[in-house]
């Protein structure tokens, strides 16, 4: 079980005990003895490897292992599968090495591979003898490709589209059915109808179960044409017209499962969207939240060790800043059973090759220089600019990509709701019925898109349950910042203007007109408004100022701790601004105690302010004379429960507390950086409104 530990005893400033309240540090995702980043000069010259070695975007698996190229051991799931079902269906992010599973798969059980067993699987899990299962290359293979192209049904303009894609898929399948009948000697005229593909696999699997043979159907990018249109052509998107073709063959597939033992298959893709047919029965049995599958596919902390030691890199020191690179910016996926963070292979590769081709850069990284997000940005692994503008289609997004910027985290609405029963009916995917469903259920059904693409993942432990979602790593944090500005509609001169002239009205402003106003949802946890201020000046990129955090962070695993605190440290060539937040929630304020049980789901900026006017236009004064609960939130030592003492106050003591630390900072400020000016500010965020003071 993970070591769960306590960093401090946090103060927050609500009754309730979320697990958003909780800001997860990317470092939580790595191991602690890579936390620090060793610096040193040294010279290195890697081993005569060529980089092709690591076998980027390549997906079939006798090629990679008759080259001897770096192959991760999957063959011990195998047992699993053959006991999970005739018909499975396993789904994983883009480019996880879910096709590389599936020719893996093929060449463990074709029957004319028999031969090439040793040389395919010498040194592998499975190629001991009392592993292997009875079924080892007992089936002729057949293994399909649904990614068919989009051109010929978009230039229908949405005219018989369905017809478009039928026939499309229909030339596919057909042409899959030809090259395996090729492959296999079969005579394929009984067999293969031109004109019907699905009469062509009924032709197919009835010679087999005729013939009393094993046939074994693989089914790669079973999604991929519904996802591309419905992300890259929305307008002509129309739901049935997409699912029906491709669903035809999978209740083909589930038809024939049904009466031949002799019959198996597995079916991969991105997402469920199309294990449910229009009644919501499912054709496959849903591996992907087996925890015996939890590792199908990626790459752990030891098989990353093992692709540094290929390349040659055996010091312990050059090791250990090659592996914190790859940890800080790629660690961080849990999927379903995960007891330690998973890589995605291809970002890894992409990593590894450049480090073999490129001097400098291995130069630097190995000398403990932290290389930046874009030198570890894979484009071809890049969140597609077509999957944020289908999201940004709702608005209900814009607060979830807030609070992924901000808190790195964000909650299922709803209580119990688990990821295992996350994905709504395929229409309602990114086309819910909103005209009578609420906020709430469409952030749920946006959440597990996110989820399913890789945009977010589970936590590595059950302390908050399963409705918790968290960003991965770096790498993903970068690209929901790049959309970040978008949305709040930033003009990086005010950033400016604040920066070299710090006042309150400046601050007050920015706060106001970027962070309040656009997208701010009131339910967000305490330090929601600190971190949507750090991410707006980190998205705005500006090389005028160093932007510092020390948000305080709960130790949980390996992660590194960070100072207590909740303020944020501008550094300038001239200047220092310091801004202490204190956020009270608007349950934690006397008079609002009962909005929480009121409002569980999501509050946009326009539905607030007409709710809530009479704390809108309070008056400062007001404000500070509000009673308030002030919570002590903390994570006893291996115990997985969150303990709250609470405490009646009001709000001008918590004001007046916010004050002496900011002072306190001002001091110590005026000590490490003599000759610079100290600007010192005091933010409160009272439910929604702001008192704003400067106070050096």
């Amino acid at each position: 079980m993970m070591k769960r530990t306590l960093m401090c005893a946090r103060r927050t400033l609500s009754c309730s005990t979320s697990s958003s309240h909780l800001n997860i540090y990317f470092l939580s995702h790595s191991s602690a003895q890579y936390h620090s980043i060793r610096r040193f000069s040294t010279t290195f010259k890697p081993n005569e490897i060529s980089p092709i070695h690591f076998p980027y975007g390549e997906s079939y698996f006798p090629r990679i292992r008759r080259e001897k190229r770096f192959y991760v051991d999957k063959t011990h799931i195998i047992p699993f599968l053959e006991r999970s079902g005739n018909v499975l269906f396993f789904a994983r992010p883009p480019r996880w090495g879910k096709s590389l599973l599936l020719t893996m798969l093929e060449a463990y059980y074709d029957i004319k591979m028999v031969n090439e067993f040793g040389e395919l699987f010498d040194g592998l899990w499975i190629a001991h003898p009392k592993h292997q299962t009875q079924l080892k290359n007992q089936f002729h293979v057949i293994r399909f490709d649904l990614s068919i192209t989009l051109d010929a049904y978009y230039q229908s303009n949405g005219k018989g589209i369905s017809n478009s894609i039928k026939q499309s898929l229909y030339d596919k399948i057909n042409v899959d059915i030809k090259h395996f009948l090729l492959d296999y000697g079969l005579d394929g005229t009984t067999i293969l109808d031109p004109h019907d593909a699905l009469v062509s696999f009924d032709n197919l699997v009835s010679y087999f179960r005729e013939n009393k043979m094993k046939l074994m159907v693989l089914v790669d990018e079973s999604d991929r044409i519904v996802h591309k249109f419905m992300l890259e052509f929305p307008l002509n998107y129309t739901g049935d017209a997409v699912f029906s073709p491709i669903q035809s063959f999978f209740e083909r597939i589930e038809q024939e499962s049904s009466s031949n033992s002799d019959f198996r298959a597995l079916v991969v893709g991105i997402t469920p969207l199309l294990l449910f047919d229009s009644l919501g029965r499912q054709f496959a049995t849903d591996i992907s939240h087996t925890s015996q599958f939890n590792d199908a596919v990626g790459f752990s902390k030891k098989d990353l060790e093992r692709a540094v030691n290929d390349i040659g890199i055996s010091n312990t020191d050059h090791k250990h800043n090659v592996l914190s690179a790859m940890y800080k910016y790629y660690a961080g996926f849990y999927f379903p059973g995960s007891v330690e963070p998973l890589f995605n292979p291809q970002l890894s590769f992409y990593f590894l090759k450049k480090l073999i081709r490129d001097n400098t850069f291995r130069r630097d990284v190995i000398e403990g220089k932290n290389p930046t997000v874009r030198d570890m940005m894979d484009e071809n692994v890049k969140i597609g600019s077509s999957v944020f503008d289908a999201l940004l289609e709702f608005q209900i997004f814009k607060p979830i990509l807030q609070r992924c910027t901000s808190t790195n985290m964000v909650d299922f609405l709803g209580l119990g709701y688990p990821h295992t029963d996350i994905y709504p009916s395929p229409k309602d995917i990114l086309k819910p019925p909103i005209a009578y469903v609420s906020n709430k259920t469409v952030w749920n059904h946006l959440l597990s898109f996110m989820y399913y693409h890789g945009m977010l993942t589970l936590l590595p432990f059950n302390l908050f349950g399963e409705g918790t979602l968290v960003v991965p790593n770096e790498i993903a944090k970068h690209q929901y910042l790049d959309r970040l500005p978008d949305i709040l509609c930033m003009n990086n001169l005010y950033i400016e203007r604040f920066i070299n002239d710090p006042t309150e009205d400046r601050l007050k402003q920015l706060l106001k007109e970027f962070i309040l106003d656009p997208v701010f949802d009131v339910t967000m946890p305490e330090d929601g408004l600190q971190g949507s201020f750090e991410a707006a000046l980190n998205a705005c990129s500006s090389k005028l100022f160093k932007l510092t955090s020390n948000r305080e962070y709960t130790q949980i695993g390996g992660m590194k701790p960070l100072p207590h605190g909740s303020s944020v440290l501008i550094e300038t060539l001239n200047n220092v601004i310091i801004i202490e937040f204190t956020r009270i929630k608007l349950d934690s304020l006397e008079e609002y105690e009962n909005f929480h049980s009121l409002y569980n789901e999501p509050i946009t900026p326009v539905a607030f302010k007409s709710e809530f006017e009479d704390l809108l236009y309070a008056d400062e004064k007001q404000l500070l004379s509000m009673n308030a609960t002030l919570n002590s939130t903390f994570i006893p030592l291996h115990q997985p429960e969150i303990i709250t003492n609470q405490e009646r106050t009001t709000v001008e003591d918590i004001f007046n507390n916010a004050v002496i630390r900011a002072k306190e900072q001002h001091a110590s400020n005026n000590e490490k950086n003599k000759g610079k000016t100290i600007h010192t500010f005091v933010v409160v965020q009272v439910g929604w409104p702001l008192i704003v003071r400067k106070v050096d």
